[in-house]
C-alpha cells in the first residue's frame, strides 16, 4: 500500500491493482475496503482499481475533518497518485460509489470535472430525501437518520449489528459478527457519528444538482433487498435525473459483484469509446 499527501500534510494510504483505465472506490463510513474484495479483484483483471482509507480510518491520518467536502479533495489526491503510475491508462477516472461515497464522488466531480469521466453508483439515489418520504423505504425519514446517529453515541456496536443485519440478509450471525468486528476496528466511532453528521447536513439540493449536471456520465443500479430506498426508487430517479443510466440488478456489489463490475465495465466502453 503507498501513502500520498495532501496540501494539509494528512497521509493516505490507499492501493492500485490491476492495468486500464483507473476506477477509484467511494466506499460508505460504515465499510472497509476488505469487503469489496470480490469486485475489486473482477475489476483488476482489465482496470486499473484504486481503493484509499479516508482520513480517520484504516492507516491513514486520524486528523480530520472527516466531512463530505474534505472526502472528495481527499480522493482528488489519491487519483492524480494513481494517475501518475504507469499502470493506468487515460487521464480521468470513473469513481464507484455507494451511499455517502455518491455524496463524495459527486463533490468531486462538481469541483473536478476534468479528473472524472464517470461515476457508477450502487445503492444510492441522490436526490432530495423528501422525494421517498411518501414511499416505502427508510431513506425519507430525516428523524430516522437523527436516531441512528443518536444509537452511534451511545452503542455503537450494537449499530454496527443492526445495520449490517439489515443490509446483508445474505449474512448468517458469524458473518455479521465478522463484518461487525472489522468495522469497528478499520472505524473509529467518533469518526463515523463525524461522518454520518456530515452527511446529514450536506445541501440535498445541491448533490442532486451535481447529479443531474453528469448527464448519463452518471450511472444509478439499484438490486436486491433495499430497505433504505422505495420500490419505486428508479421511477423517481428517472424523473429527477432524466439523463442519468438507470439500471435495476439482482444484487449489489457485495452480494453479485460480477453483476456491478459488468456495470463499470459497460460504463467506462460507453464513455470512453
Amino acid at each position: 500500500m503507498a501513502t500520498v499527501r495532501t496540501a494539509e500534510g494528512a497521509e493516505l494510504h490507499w492501493e492500485l491493482r490491476g492495468e486500464g483505465p483507473l476506477v477509484a472506490l467511494a466506499l460508505s463510513p460504515m465499510t472497509y475496503p476488505a469487503v469489496y474484495e470480490p469486485i475489486i479483484a473482477d475489476l483488476a483483471a482489465d482496470h486499473a482499481v484504486v481503493t484509499w482509507d479516508p482520513r480517520g480510518t484504516g492507516s491513514s491520518s486520524k486528523a480530520g475533518p472527516y466531512e463530505i467536502e474534505t472526502d472528495a479533495r481527499d480522493l482528488a489526491v489519491v487519483i492524480e497518485a494513481g494517475m501518475a503510475r504507469d499502470e493506468v491508462t487515460g487521464e480521468d477516472a470513473l469513481v464507484f460509489a455507494i451511499p455517502y461515497g455518491i455524496n463524495v464522488a459527486l463533490a468531486l466531480a462538481s469541483e473536478r470535472p476534468e479528473l472524472v469521466f464517470g461515476v457508477v453508483s450502487s445503492g444510492s439515489i441522490p436526490v432530495v430525501r423528501q422525494r421517498f418520504a411518501a414511499g416505502d423505504s427508510l431513506s425519507g425519514s430525516e428523524s430516522l437518520t437523527e436516531m441512528l446517529l443518536t444509537q452511534a453515541r451511545t452503542d455503537w456496536r450494537g449499530l454496527l449489528w443492526s445495520m449490517i443485519t439489515t443490509a446483508n440478509p445474505q449474512l448468517d450471525e458469524a458473518g455479521v459478527r465478522e463484518r461487525v468486528n472489522g468495522t469497528a476496528e478499520y472505524l473509529p466511532q467518533e469518526v463515523a457519528i463525524a461522518r454520518g453528521e456530515s452527511w446529514l447536513a450536506d445541501a440535498e439540493a445541491e448533490a442532486e444538482a451535481r447529479a443531474r449536471a453528469l448527464g448519463d456520465r452518471l450511472v444509478l443500479a439499484t438490486g436486491g433487498e433495499n430497505p433504505w430506498l422505495p420500490t419505486d426508487a428508479l421511477e423517481i430517479a428517472r424523473s429527477v435525473l432524466p439523463e442519468a443510466v438507470l439500471e435495476q440488478t439482482d444484487g449489489g456489489p457485495v452480494s453479485r459483484p460480477d453483476l456491478a463490475a459488468a456495470l463499470v465495465r459497460r460504463t467506462t466502453v460507453r464513455v470512453l469509446r
